[in-house]
């Protein structure tokens, strides 16, 4: 296998060797703007009591920045040959509810010789949003590892959550829950241990249809030592069911990469972000990739272009490449991922944070544009467009991002964060940002419900959300690599783009500039990075609704869902409203996974309806869910877009299932009666083609 190497040097990382790409999108600052509440967020985890202590160590390999520091003059090469490559660690956050006592806990890696954090909620057992560290209890400390990204899913479908854990060269940790807040350890006897690359990322999701979660490795190097060093493979592992699982990485498809020069062939990308996601929602789980082009651009350069790849499942577990086809074949320094339908039309978006407009700009000419962090909208024949916005806003540097309805308006907004030490400076252009919708589709860049000098000093890497208090409103998690302590001086870019964002886009000079490519040390050191829970302030007073799936592998004739639903997409329609669409993913963002209930905004309407497309492809649908409601849909294996010779068959069906979740106490009596009421109600639905009649009336408003 060919692999190539990436040399992440500073050079790369600002731009010195950018040639010219095609014009990209450009985030409004103003414009199709509508008014939305004041929506504030709060860390609680800064108070004393919250019971969050939480110190990202660093890396063994930041020992080598003593060796620049301490010469007199440094150069650019210097910093490309001898700087460490993310010396702080890349840390990622998990948000789960591991007990299943119904309020949701923190999971947070850690550096080596520190123990990773399971954050305990303390919200049911006090009625107080408290946390506790668990991990050393629980079994998932692993103080040994360099841990980095966490994904996690219900792994042998028992009805609890199995976590695993990537790390920066000490393999993968899996560890299943034993049902009893604790884990086992059992990466040894599963098979996922055998190989160490630097890991970023996971993300879990049926491949194959077998109702089993599989998982993929987002992989970047051999080593993290300095800065060139050889790419590596993603990995696919398969599970065969007993916590074991099997390495298909080469026959599934995922290592060979398009958009590569002939002579790259079989090479490695530099992954950062990773998601498994039924993007053209054929009812397969496809695999999503976030690529760094590190110093090689386009043309002849010599190196391998970092784009957005998209992995399409050909319904068996074996991929092809076709982001060339999709038009996700954008250079960029792609890190983070995010999906859902932005503009209400059915089709899935998907937002992928890059490194910025400001960055690459102090030192080196840059365009405008190159590197901008985007949404790419989703076609009806399965490819993406970029969203493209007149002006001459600028965008921020992003890892984490999140797709959710911040202020319960019922459209989808988007939240990114993130910071980077570039060698000569430590990028603070992301104060911490959320991109508004109008309802349309058209975004509005918002620097205020996060804007604060806690986030501007927080180099922040895994981003994931939740509802924290139980309120109905979405809260936030944050973990960065280090943060910029108060004393060091932070400057404004030089760059000014008549952008929102050039009064908050700031960078620390950690070495001072002597002449034009030349710096010494300025002196400062980071602290620790540090664990920030932002809690909303739910000021709209729109009402919302939560959804949980339970797929029925194993419980149900005919289930084919893992239990937690993952790869399912749900949508829901308030009445009279638009419909907003949630597909349940097992790790996204950046290293990170949010909660996997679905939650949607109502505004101000007061019931609505949820359709959820199963994998596989059964549609399943709920009416009259009303706000503040959550509800637990189960998989009903009788989809009402099947079918079927008659209405009387469609009935059986969904009778006989009904009966056997009754029988195993997996529904209560309403909501059996319910499910079976909106099942009879969704066939008549479809066969008079009404599904698309939004808004014409009390019955049809309802319809997604």
């Amino acid at each position: 296998m060919k692999n190539c190497r990436v040399e992440q040097c500073f050079a790369a990382l600002f731009g010195l060797c950018l040639l010219a790409m095609l014009p990209l999108t450009v985030i409004a600052g103003d414009g199709h703007e509508r008014s939305h509440a004041d929506i504030r967020f709060t860390d609680i985890a800064t108070r004393p009591d919250s019971g969050i202590h939480y110190h990202r160590t660093r890396s063994k390999n930041d020992a080598l920045w003593d060796k620049l520091r301490s010469k007199p003059v440094v150069t650019l090469m210097d910093f490309g040959s001898g700087a460490p490559v993310r010396s702080r660690g890349t840390p990622g956050v998990a948000v789960l509810d591991y007990d299943r006592d119904g309020d949701l806990d923190i999971f947070v890696t850690n550096g080596p010789g520190s123990p990773n954090s399971l954050f305990s909620s303390q919200l049911m057992e006090t009625g107080e949003l408290k946390f506790v560290d668990v991990a050393k209890a629980a079994g998932v400390d692993s103080p040994d590892l360099d841990s980095t990204g966490v994904c996690y899913g219900d792994i042998d479908n028992d009805g609890d959550y199995d976590l695993f854990v990537v790390s920066a060269g000490g393999g993968s940790k899996l560890f299943v829950n034993n049902g009893d807040k604790t884990f086992s350890d059992v990466s040894v006897p599963s098979l996922v241990d055998g190989r160490q690359p630097y890991s970023v990322g996971c993300s879990m999701g049926d491949v194959n249809g077998d109702g089993l979660l599989d998982i993929v490795i987002a992989n970047t190097t051999q080593s993290w030592d300095y800065p060139a060093s050889p790419t590596v493979h993603n990995q696919l592992l398969l599970n065969k069911g007993n916590h074991v699982f099997e390495d298909v990485s080469e026959e599934s498809g995922i290592t060979k990469l398009t958009g590569f020069a002939l002579d790259q062939a079989n090479a490695a990308g530099l992954t950062w972000g990773v998601a498994m996601v039924d993007y053209d929602q054929d009812g397969d789980m496809d695999i999503i990739l976030a690529q760094d082009q590190a110093v090689y651009i386009v043309g002849g350069t010599g190196g391998v272009p970092g784009m957005v790849h998209i992995f399409q499942n050909d319904g068996t577990g074996h991929f092809k490449d076709v982001g060339m086809e999709a038009g996700t074949n954008i250079p960029g320094a792609w890190m983070g991922l995010a999906f859902g339908d932005i503009n209400s039309d059915g089709i899935m978006d998907m937002f992928v944070t890059n490194m910025g407009d400001y960055i690459n700009s102090e030192y080196f000419p840059y365009k405008l544009g190159d590197l901008a962090t985007r949404w790419f909208l989703g076609q009806p024949d399965h490819t993406f467009v970029k969203e493209e916005v007149s002006g001459s806003n600028a965008t921020a540097f992003g890892w984490g991002t999140v797709m959710s309805d911040v202020d319960n308006d019922g459209d989808t907004d988007i939240v990114f964060l993130g910071g980077m030490d570039g060698g000569p400076l430590v990028d603070a252009s992301n104060p911490g940002l959320i991109l508004m919708n109008d309802g349309n589709g058209n975004m509005t860049l918002d620097k205020r419900p996060l804007h604060r000098d806690a986030h501007r000093h927080r180099d922040v890497q895994g981003l994931a959300q939740g509802d924290f208090n139980n309120d109905g409103f979405i809260d936030l998690v944050s973990v960065s690599d280090f943060d910029i302590p108060d004393t060091v001086p932070l400057q404004r870019y030089t760059a000014q783009y008549g952008s929102v964002l050039d009064d908050t886009a700031f960078f620390a000079p950690t070495f001072t500039q002597l002449a034009p490519g030349q710096f010494t040390w300025a002196g400062y050191e980071m602290t620790d990075g540090s664990l920030a829970i932002d809690m909303n302030n739910a000021a709209s007073r729109n009402g919302s609704v939560k959804v949980d799936l339970m797929g029925t592998v194993g419980m149900v004739k005919g289930g084919q869902s893992n239990r937690d639903g993952v790869g399912a997409i749900v949508r829901f329609t308030p009445r009279h409203g638009k419909t907003a669409m949630h597909p349940v993913t097992a790790g996204d963002s950046y290293a990170s996974q949010s909660a996997l209930t679905a939650h949607f905004g109502l505004g101000k309407a007061k019931k609505g309806t949820v359709d959820v497309m199963w994998t596989g492809g059964t549609r399943n649908r709920l009416y009259g869910v009303r706000e503040g409601e959550t509800v637990l849909i189960p998989e009903i294996p009788c989809s009402y877009t099947s079918q079927w010779s008659g209405m009387n068959a469609y009935r059986r069906c969904v009778t006989g299932a009904l009966r056997e979740l009754k029988r195993k106490n997996a529904v209560t009596d309403d909501m059996r009666h319910r499910l079976y009421d909106s099942a009879m109600r969704a066939y008549v639905s479809n066969l008079e083609g009404t599904d698309s009649s939004a808004g014409e009336g009390e019955d049809k408003g309802e319809q997604p």
